[in-house]
């Protein structure tokens, strides 16, 4: 199964409802109903390519994972913390230290084989690679 097909099966096994449609201002949103329900929106026809959905979806769902919301009169310190979880639990979704691990048994080392072998950018993979390397791995 492909890594976009595998965000949307984790989106519905977290009973989180993905929707797309035009929207104004962002390309892509996440947010929680009142009720506890968790959404994400997703403009298709702001997307670049199937990669571009594939990250927005990541993140999107890393906010609603890590329970991660912020709102327009929430503290700058705020916004980027919770960005900052979105981010990791997007890195999380997209790539694990199994992944990475079983490259490098293959030989696959250098950072944009890396990226090419999981089909994610290169600066993904490196974040990757930095959060496992504290985490008692290292390649």
């Amino acid at each position: 199964m492909n890594q976009l097909m595998k965000l949307y099966d984790i989106a519905d096994n977290h009973d989180i409802r993905v929707d797309c449609f035009r929207m104004n201002k962002v390309e892509s949103l996440a947010f929680m109903s009142s009720k506890g329900k968790y959404f994400v929106a997703i403009d298709p026809f702001k997307l670049c390519n199937n990669l571009d959905e594939k990250m927005k979806l990541a993140h999107e769902l890393g906010h609603c994972i890590s329970g991660a919301f912020y709102t327009a009169l929430s503290p700058l310190a705020t916004w980027e913390r919770c960005e900052a979880r979105a981010n990791l639990k997007a890195i999380q979704l997209l790539i694990t230290k199994d992944d990475i691990e079983d490259a490098a048994s293959d030989g696959v080392h250098e950072l944009w084989e890396l990226a090419e072998r999981f089909g994610l950018p290169e600066d993904t993979v490196a974040t990757a690679i930095e959060y496992y390397r504290p985490n008692g791995w290292c390649m």
